[in-house]
C-alpha cells in the first residue's frame, strides 16, 4: 500500500498547468517545469504523456542523443516533424513573394 505522504511534492502547490499525479501528489521541478510558454516534462522509456483526451506520446527508446517517440492520434490530426511541416509553409511564402505585386 502506498503512503499518503508525497515526498516529491512541489513546494507552494500547483503552478501553471501542473496537475496532481494519479497518487494525488504534485511532482517537483525535475518532473514538471514551465519555462516561458513551453511545458517541459521529464519522462523515461515506456512512459507516456497525454495531450487532451485523444493524443498520447510514448517514449519508445532513448539512445545517446536520440529519443524515439510513439504518437497515437486520431486520423484527422496531422502529425509531422517540424522541419517537414515547415517546407510547404516556406514554399507558399516564397511563391507569394515571387508573385506580381509582391504578395504577403
Amino acid at each position: 500500500m502506498r503512503s499518503s505522504a508525497c515526498a516529491s511534492s512541489a513546494p507552494g502547490g500547483l503552478r501553471g498547468r501542473e496537475r496532481p499525479a494519479a497518487d494525488g501528489c504534485t511532482r517537483g521541478a525535475a518532473d514538471f517545469e514551465r519555462r516561458d510558454q513551453v511545458l517541459v516534462l521529464t519522462r523515461r522509456e515506456g512512459e507516456t504523456i497525454m495531450i487532451g483526451d485523444e493524443i498520447s506520446v510514448t517514449i519508445q527508446a532513448v539512445e545517446g542523443g536520440k529519443v524515439s517517440l510513439g504518437i497515437e492520434a486520431p486520423a484527422d490530426v496531422a502529425v509531422h516533424r517540424l522541419e517537414i511541416w515547415r517546407k510547404p509553409l516556406e514554399e507558399r511564402r516564397r511563391r507569394a513573394g515571387d508573385a506580381p505585386g509582391g504578395g504577403a
